[in-house]
């Protein structure tokens, strides 16, 4: 077995969700690609000896990549995704847009694939891109990377399976180059999902307003009165449209979830980049307030000490649109025994595993 560690670059980075799974892993992330600042500002404080690219794929080259860190063994990211997923198309529509340019920067993934020639690839998406054009979407994604001499492997998988205390489901595409080995699907390491209260109950309490002094990242936002009246009259699973009338300030027949509180002996449903709009969908379990920034990390499986940088809108987003760690550590973990065990066969199949609820 081969002692030295693959090395990584993760293209459309973000937060780090990707890397910082892959890292846990047993990975060398050497290198990182993102345009957001904040994003950017993220990465440089928590992979300290990685080198991070602020700039638009579109226009790197990925030469570039390959001067400042050597030879790459593996590719992983993932490209912007509100295009394929359901509530981004609902937008596109309700705004007369009938295509999102986001659905095509796949492409650049592929392109830096091409180019960099690495031993396996990770690209991860939102499940509906599976379905996307009635499934066109996804196969000829798969063609692209089969042309380039890749065995491809599909699968859906749920974050709650591998320690997540979400229900979030992703899909990822994964290539072996030359079907050199074997590639088999991480087995689920949870066989009783974790819940918002595993996750969050010892943080500080905190009052809307109030900051941790202890925890980065653990700041309340403020309120007005009718919200923290709202807050203060809703149970555990409520949401909007289950309020007194007379609280109502929105209409309900679009805006149903529009304020839900969390459930404590349940995973958290799935975190979304719109916690930086108000974070109302994610309304504390027993206190009266909204998540903080921290709660949602954690929520992601991000440790505390991993620090989100900018400000708190930005920070929320990065959380939102991150790749949940445990979820990518499960995924690189399977890739490092494909990457570096001389016993794994060639399989030219194509593997959709879905995640299953384990009671």
């Amino acid at each position: 077995m081969n002692s030295k560690k693959p090395v990584v670059v993760d293209l459309f980075a973000g937060a780090g969700g990707l890397s910082l799974g892959f890292k846990r892993a047993g990975f060398k992330v050497a290198a990182h690609v993102e345009i957001d600042r904040w994003a950017c500002e993220t990465l440089k404080r928590n992979f300290k000896t990685s080198v991070v690219l602020q700039d638009d794929i579109e226009k790197l080259d990925p030469q570039e990549l390959v001067e400042k860190v050597g030879k790459i063994d593996v590719v992983v990211g993932g490209p912007p995704c509100q295009g394929f997923s359901l509530v981004g198309k609902a937008k596109l529509r309700s705004l007369g847009v009938a295509h999102d340019k986001r659905n095509g920067l796949y492409k650049q993934f592929v392109r830096f694939v091409h180019t960099l020639n690495p031993r396996a690839f990770v690209m991860e998406n939102v499940p509906s891109i599976l379905s996307h054009h009635r499934g066109i979407t996804a196969s000829r994604i798969k063609q692209h990377f089969e042309l380039l001499g890749y065995t491809v492997y599909i699968l859906l998988l749920n974050a709650a399976d591998y320690g997540v205390p979400q229900t979030r489901k992703r899909a990822f595409f994964v290539g072996i180059k030359n079907g050199a080995a074997e590639f088999k699907p991480p087995r689920q390491t949870c066989g009783v999902w974790r819940t918002v209260e595993n996750a969050i109950s010892d943080l500080p309490s905190l009052a809307a307003g109030e900051a941790s002094s202890t925890v980065s990242n653990h700041v309340a936002r403020n309120y007005g009165e009718m919200d923290l009246q709202i807050f203060t009259i809703m149970k555990q699973g409520m949401k909007y449209y289950q309020i007194p009338d007379k609280l109502k300030r929105y209409r309900t027949d679009a805006f149903k979830d529009k304020y839900r509180r969390l459930i404590a002996r349940e995973p958290s449903w799935t975190v979304l980049a719109h916690l930086q709009k108000d974070g109302y969908m994610y309304i504390h379990p027993t206190q009266n307030r909204t998540i903080t920034v921290r709660e949602a990390a954690r929520l992601q499986s991000f440790p505390d000490k991993f620090i989100f940088c900018g400000p708190m809108t930005q920070q929320f987003k990065q959380v939102g649109n991150a790749v949940p760690p445990l979820l990518a550590r499960a995924v690189a973990r399977s890739l490092l025994k494909t990457l570096v065990d001389p016993r794994a066969t060639k399989q030219k199949l194509e593997i959709v595993a879905t995640a299953k609820h384990v009671a």
